[in-house]
């Protein structure tokens, strides 16, 4: 009876470690594509945007969803974004540079140890005396 007992709980354990080994290969591929969206893809729909002359791209650009063009903004050169961005429509310039804006601000709420924000000022001369009388 000790026997059956054992083999009884020793497969009640195998069948639970594979249920959750299981368990844990279905989630990873779920978990891999909500985190990380396929950087690669980004990276060559930038190129291809990049080669593109930017009256044309900016039709097919405006076209994306806002997450798509925000990743794919971002791997583009400065250049060509501001060429594709000035031929879009006002209103979907407009959105992108807002989306763009709030995802940087987002990015830089915490500056580093001894950062300062705005401009640097020097330092005015103070004049002590009184205003020479004209």
């Amino acid at each position: 009876m000790r026997e059956q007992a054992a083999r009884a709980a020793e497969a009640r354990l195998k069948a639970d470690m594979a249920a959750r080994q299981e368990a844990a290969t279905a989630a990873k591929p779920a978990v891999a594509d909500a985190a990380a969206p396929s950087a690669p893809q980004y990276d060559n729909l930038a190129r291809i945007y990049q080669a593109m002359k930017p009256a044309r791209a900016a039709v097919v650009f405006e076209q994306l969803e806002m997450d798509v063009q925000m990743q794919v903004a971002q791997k583009m050169r400065d250049r060509s974004t501001a060429l594709i961005l000035a031929s879009m429509t006002p209103q979907g310039a407009a959105n992108l540079s807002m989306a763009l804006a709030r995802r940087n601000a987002n990015a830089g709420k915490k500056p580093a140890a001894g950062v300062t924000k705005g401009p640097v000022r020097a330092a005015q001369p103070v004049s002590r005396s009184s205003p020479t009388p004209p």
